[in-house]
């Protein structure tokens, strides 16, 4: 079985569009937010070869509902990065994540502005007020700790044409091979599905990785997720064991 052109297919036959008015659209997706809610975004043709692909402020608004504010330097820092690396804009006016494309390239970054919205969704899960820091964060200074040399927040193609994004790389050295680590800070079955897709089409380019997922144990998380992972051969870090696992897989 082909497990990407599987996983293509899903996305392909779990994808619905109907045109809202005359040029804009409503596309709803497979990917689920953190309500179990599916995830739609909109398109809007700005001429005849350009669309805007936006979440019509759907994103932070949720966020804001849920009290959390980007009210801190790092808080807008960390936003930052999650859009930027992906390629999508943030408007201060309208709250909106966007993206401005060209036809030839309207799935990929229809994709990129999915990841994008995941990926914000994901950071500030735990932003409430008795939270102080990020857990992605929380992990960058480990490794800092440690004196881990990493290179962070790199995009790297897969054979599906998608651009990914990885939190941390480790370079190989004559034990190991490069390792690719992924933060999650709520492992569930949707973000499970995101990283077994990440990992097999990074594979077929990229062909000597370890793939590792460190994830917040300290939070409620699926274990049969947990399952699925390790057996596609994703080593996976429970947080609160990080000491336990650092040796398997980093240089120092």
């Amino acid at each position: 079985m082909d497990i990407l052109e599987e996983y293509i297919k899903w996305i392909r036959n779990n994808t619905l569009t109907d045109e809202v008015k005359h040029g804009f659209w409503r596309i709803s997706t497979p990917f689920l937010d953190r309500h179990n809610d599916h995830i739609d975004i909109y398109a809007m043709a700005k001429d005849k070869d350009t669309y805007v692909l936006t979440d019509d402020g759907y994103t932070l608004g949720d966020l804001r509902l849920s009290g959390f504010e980007l009210n801190t330097p790092k808080r807008k820092e960390l936003f930052d990065i999650n859009s930027k690396r992906l390629g999508v804009n943030f408007s201060d006016k309208t709250g909106e994540l966007f993206v401005i494309t060209h036809i030839e390239h309207l799935g990929r970054s229809k994709h990129n502005l999915i990841q994008a919205m995941l990926a914000i969704n994901d950071m500030f899960c735990l932003a409430q007020p008795t939270v102080t820091t990020i857990f992605k964060e929380d992990v960058k200074e480990y490794f800092m700790k440690k004196e881990i040399r990493f290179i962070e927040d790199i995009r790297i193609m897969g054979r599906s044409g998608f651009e990914h994004s990885i939190d941390f790389a480790i370079a190989a050295d004559n034990k190991r091979p490069e390792r690719l680590i992924k933060t999650i800070n709520i492992l569930s079955k949707q973000s499970m599905k995101n990283l077994i897709f990440l990992f097999i089409d990074l594979e077929e380019n990229r062909k000597n990785i370890q793939k590792v997922v460190i994830f917040n144990d300290e939070i409620d998380y699926s274990k049969s997720s947990l399952s699925a992972l390790e057996k596609y051969n994703i080593v996976t870090v429970p947080w609160t064991r990080k000491e336990e696992y650092i040796e398997k897989f980093v240089s120092v």
